[in-house]
C-alpha cells in the first residue's frame, strides 16, 4: 500500500495562520514517525515560505498551501496572487545568514531537496519545496503488523460479553 495524503488549506494573509500550517504539518510528520531532524527542517522552510508571502505578497488577500506526503517525500506548495517577483534578483540580495532579514530563501534552500519559485508579475508566486522523508521506523499504519482492512467495528461489536459497551463496564 502506498501512502499519499493531500492536503489544501486557504488562509487569510495574516501572520496567525503561520503556526497553525506548522501545526497542521507537524502532527501529520509526527503521527508518520517522521524522524525530528527531517520535520524541524520541513517546518522551518514551510514557515519562512509562509511569512514571506504574508509580510511580502500584495494583492489577494488570501494564501494557499499545498501539502503532499508520499511514503517518500513531503512536497509543499506556497500559492498566493500577489504581484510576483524575481527569484533570481532576489537571491542576488541574499544577506548573511547573521543578518535579521532577507535570509529566508537562503534557509529554505539548505533545508529542503528541491525549492522551486514560479512568479509572474500581476499573477502571483508558487513556491514549491521538497524534501525526502527520513522515518524513525515505519509508519504504524503501513504494511505492519495489526492492520485491519475494513470499516471500523461498530458499537455491538465492541461490546463485551454482556453486551454493554467497554464504557458501560465502568
Amino acid at each position: 500500500m502506498a501512502l499519499n495524503i493531500e492536503m489544501r488549506l486557504c488562509l487569510p494573509r495574516d501572520r496567525g495562520t503561520v503556526p497553525f500550517v506548522r501545526h497542521i504539518c507537524r502532527h501529520v510528520l509526527v503521527e508518520l514517525s517522521v524522524t525530528v531532524d527531517c520535520q524541524a527542517a520541513v517546518l522551518l522552510a514551510l514557515t519562512e515560505a509562509c511569512d514571506n508571502v504574508v509580510l511580502h505578497a500584495a494583492g489577494d488577500d488570501e494564501y494557499e498551501v499545498h501539502l503532499e506526503i508520499t511514503d517518500e517525500e513531503c512536497q509543499i506548495r506556497i500559492i498566493d496572487a500577489g504581484k510576483g517577483f524575481d527569484p533570481f534578483i532576489a537571491e542576488q540580495l541574499v544577506g548573511e545568514a547573521t543578518d535579521e532579514a532577507g535570509r529566508g530563501i537562503m534557509l529554505m534552500r539548505a533545508l529542503v531537496d528541491t525549492l522551486n519559485f514560479d512568479s509572474r508579475p500581476e499573477a502571483g508566486t508558487v513556491v514549491r519545496l521538497v524534501k525526502q522523508l527520513e522515518f524513525d521506523g515505519h509508519p504504524p499504519f503501513l504494511n505492519g503488523p495489526g492492520v485491519v482492512d475494513g470499516p471500523p467495528p461498530s458499537p455491538s461489536e465492541r461490546s463485551g460479553p454482556t453486551g454493554r459497551s467497554d464504557a458501560e463496564h465502568g
